[in-house]
């Protein structure tokens, strides 16, 4: 993400020509003074496909009473999670339909499609895909091949908890003195017998 963040961003026109420029200095106004939030805090989100497999953003745009034009006012970003599913559009593009809730359902309920939030076409919607398998909406992360190790090693760490909690700490002991009386040896006997693992 970093050598992204840290670039200095520009908007180059697409030729020397007037409509050119004017095309060119209304991207740079839209996304370097009217998008609320900064162009920054945009990136940040935009940069978490590399690890969440795509970002995703809807459009909103509103119209300036002043300059008579309809101009950027939010890249809003919705979150992995919150995408409940994909619905492709004729022309081969991605909507998607957001759930308005994420969390675990009521106790005693499933949920239901009551549950699902607004639906949004393609045009509504900007999204970042990293390393998409074919035509893949959502991409893959970038730490997707490491899964595999964590999941072991994340599995070997609960097992050598589990193994401390229930006697891996070894086998106690207990030294009696030439001197203690015949019972004291006949009662630290009987309590180590009784000791339990996990105790």
């Amino acid at each position: 993400e970093l050598p992204i963040l840290r670039s200095g961003w520009t908007v180059n026109p697409a030729g020397d020509d007037r409509p050119a420029l004017e095309q060119a200095e209304m991207v740079r106004a839209n996304l370097f003074e009217y998008l609320r939030g900064g162009f920054h805090t945009f990136l940040e989100q935009a940069v978490s496909a590399v690890w969440r497999g795509f970002s995703l953003f809807e459009i909103v745009a509103r119209f300036d009473r002043d300059s008579k034009q309809v101009r950027l006012d939010q890249l809003s970003p919705m979150l992995p999670r919150t995408v409940y599913q994909w619905s492709r559009y004729p022309e081969g593009a991605w909507g998607c339909t957001q759930t308005s809730y994420v969390g675990d359902p009521n106790v005693g309920t499933m949920g239901s499609l009551s549950d699902l939030g607004p639906s949004f076409p393609p045009e509504k919607l900007l999204r970042f895909s990293w390393d998409p398998d074919g035509d893949d909406p959502e991409g893959t992360s970038i730490l997707r091949p490491c899964y595999g190790g964590w999941k072991a090693r994340r599995l070997y760490l609960k097992l050598e908890a589990s193994g401390y909690e229930r006697g891996a700490f070894g086998i106690p002991y207990v030294e009696v003195a030439p001197t203690a009386r015949a019972g004291d040896s006949a009662t630290v006997n009987e309590i180590l017998r009784e000791l339990r693992t996990g105790a």
